[in-house]
């Protein structure tokens, strides 16, 4: 995952999240500051439980790594970093960080995720302030 500083990034999340809604738009804010060019995607939850992030930018090195898989096959996934829920953050978080060519491998299906989060081609830009 990419680092930012905390001044910057802990700014988005200066209050807990009462929504679903809140929580994707400020955790997105909250990875977002301080990027100059970065794209957020979020892959709804239907029990608004989690939020799912999926990160594109070209500031990010490629994530994707081989894996084996039976029987004896390796299959490129990026990995998915899961955090549980936090006083100041009550939903649990899933992100990944891809580079804009493995967003494009994502969405073909030719690279996955660790996690399964449901056809990624239904992902929703997610707005966030820079």
């Amino acid at each position: 995952m990419s680092e930012h500083p905390a001044s910057l990034s802990s700014a988005a999340l200066d209050e807990v999240p009462r929504s679903y809604e809140a929580a994707v738009e400020g955790l997105a804010a909250a990875h977002a500051a301080g990027m100059t060019d970065i794209t957020i995607y979020s892959m709804p939850d239907v029990e608004r439980k989690i939020v799912r992030l999926v990160e594109v930018s070209i500031e990010f090195p490629e994530a994707g790594v081989d894996r084996p898989t039976p029987p004896g096959v390796l299959e490129r996934v990026v990995p998915v970093f899961p955090m549980g829920p936090a006083k100041d953050f009550p939903f649990r978080s899933e992100i990944a960080q891809v580079t804009p060519k493995e967003w494009s491998e994502l969405l073909k299906g030719d690279l996955r995720l660790t996690k399964a989060w449901g056809d990624l081609n239904e992902a929703q830009v997610v707005k966030h302030v820079e």
